[in-house]
């Protein structure tokens, strides 16, 4: 929303009240909102890109508890939040390459989760799962999706290997990969 002078603020209507509810607490909140992918919601909790620090940063809204929270805070670009529950991935620029990046809400833990020395990013999560599309950036220029084992030790796995999936945006659900 953009009714506080042209910058953008994430509010969020309650259908059942009816009440209308700013959630961003910065005065001006410079946002890529209108990008697909920039927020998300899971539950009493929200998160988004925002760029009120001078760069791409990940932020989370608890509505039970009021709390704005920075889950990224680097000097970085972090883009595409996903959140699941207790947790929140996205894809990450603080390496060579971009990887996609866990934050556990209980544990206060961040974790990289990609592992391959390639672009990954696009996560989705679901239950036990982490996916995202991982592009080689030498030869053969394979493109896959990859899922990560929460209960397993965080292990990873190669799901599809496929030549050219540029539009595809890889979604887990209930143990399904689209």
């Amino acid at each position: 929303d953009n009714r506080n002078g042209g910058l953008l603020d994430v509010y969020a209507h309650n259908i059942q009240t009816g009440i209308e509810e700013r959630v961003t607490t910065g005065s001006t909140v410079y946002g890529q909102l209108n990008f697909p992918g920039q927020l998300d919601i899971s539950g009493e909790r929200v998160v988004w890109t925002d760029t009120r620090d001078g760069n791409n940063e990940i932020y989370l809204y608890d509505f039970s508890s009021g709390v704005e929270t920075n889950l990224t805070n680097h000097s970085a670009s972090q883009t595409e939040p996903k959140i699941n529950g207790d947790v929140v991935v996205w894809t990450d620029k603080r390496n060579t390459y971009t990887d996609v990046y866990m934050y556990n809400i209980l544990t206060a833990v961040t974790a990289r989760v990609s592992r391959t020395a390639y672009e990954q990013k696009s996560a989705d999560l679901d239950g036990d799962w982490i996916v995202w599309k991982d592009s080689m950036t030498s030869p053969p220029y394979t493109k896959s999706i990859w899922g990560y084992d929460l209960p397993n030790a965080g292990i990873d796995t190669m799901l599809t290997s496929t030549i050219d999936y540029s539009g595809v945006y890889p979604v887990v659900s209930q143990g399904w990969v689209f």
